[in-house]
């Protein structure tokens, strides 16, 4: 009867682990999607680069400027909020141009419902003033028509515009 109390608390971790394992894998599911995505249009050359224009300042001023992002068959939506997030080029800062988004600022997730967007960004956004939010959210409608933009860091949200 001893032999059997001792083997619950294993039985217990083993279920736990597994429960743990299946929930990363899901989690994760969609990023690794994504590397298989890029993996496979890497090796054919059928990679698709476009040109998205994304707001960058220039004398405190609001200017557009390209920023090439490659396709990988994912929609207007997360293209412009990815474009918007990279980071001014060498002639364009040679230009004047630059960004108020902090470097190193990632996309964690974005969601669309009703026209509502949300996006999702790492903590390097609460230190960020209001100019960075509204160069992505101006970014994002030249790409596609929405009622409000909520932003969202870590997944608390922070301001809607």
């Amino acid at each position: 009867m001893g032999e059997k109390k001792r083997a619950w608390p294993l039985v217990i971790m083993l279920f736990l682990s597994l429960v743990l394992l299946v929930a990363v894998f899901f989690i994760r599911l969609p990023y690794l999607s994504g590397l298989i995505s890029r993996y496979k249009n890497s090796g054919n050359g059928e990679t698709i680069t476009l040109e998205i224009e994304r707001v960058l300042f220039r004398n405190g001023e609001e200017e557009l400027s390209p920023a090439s992002i490659a396709e990988w068959n994912r929609d207007s939506l997360h293209l412009a909020a990815e474009a918007a997030l990279i980071p001014p080029s060498k002639e364009e800062t040679a230009a004047g141009f630059i960004s108020y988004i902090p470097h190193g600022t990632e996309l964690i997730g974005i969601a669309e419902r009703d026209g509502y967007i949300f996006i999702n960004l790492t903590d390097e956004m609460k230190k960020a003033p209001e100019e960075a939010f509204t160069a992505i959210a101006d970014t994002i409608r030249n790409a596609i028509q929405t009622k409000a933009i909520t932003f969202l860091i870590n997944g608390e949200e922070v301001l809607t515009l």
